[in-house]
């Protein structure tokens, strides 16, 4: 058997958790019997040296002994999820932002690509996200690629 997408027509559980300033939203998007694993989306906003808040995002495959493997990149992620699966997994992604900012409402968050040179069609991910950024009343800034990573800088802009 191979990995099954627990995500259906849009719905998904998500749990809000906090520490400090940090927050993060975790839901489960599938499993795979065959390799005894839960998959969940995790995102999340976390300070960085200088204080500044950073939003991030990843899958983590959890194992029935507990053990866990993080996936930063879409690269990386098992063959066995295929391009239906991966969009639904996004739509959880764009749905936990949403969710995440309008509960959190930091006044600026920094964000980066965690793969070096991404080609374009991997950067449509970080344009999603960016939108909803926006639809939550951020203002995007996109700072020149550095080292070959792309990141962008948002400022909520109150009304």
């Amino acid at each position: 058997m191979a990995f099954i997408c627990t995500i259906a027509d849009g719905q998904f559980h998500a749990d809000f958790f906090s520490m400090g300033e940090s927050r993060s939203v975790i839901c489960p998007v599938g499993h795979d019997p065959a390799k005894g694993a839960n998959y969940f989306v995790n995102v999340g906003l976390d300070k960085t040296g200088g204080n500044i808040t950073e939003y991030y995002f990843h899958i983590i495959e959890v194992f029935a002994n507990k053990d866990e493997v993080i996936y930063w990149s879409g690269i990386d992620l098992p063959d066995e999820i295929d391009r239906d699966c991966r969009k639904l997994i996004l739509a959880a992604v764009l749905q936990s932002t949403e969710a995440l900012l309008n509960q959190a409402k930091p006044k600026s968050v920094f964000r980066c690509t965690v793969d070096t040179n991404p080609p374009e069609k991997s950067l449509e991910k970080h344009y999603l996200i960016s939108d909803v950024f926006v639809k939550c009343g951020y203002k995007i800034e996109v700072a020149d690629e550095y080292q070959g990573k792309r990141s962008w800088w948002a400022e909520y802009q109150s009304l």
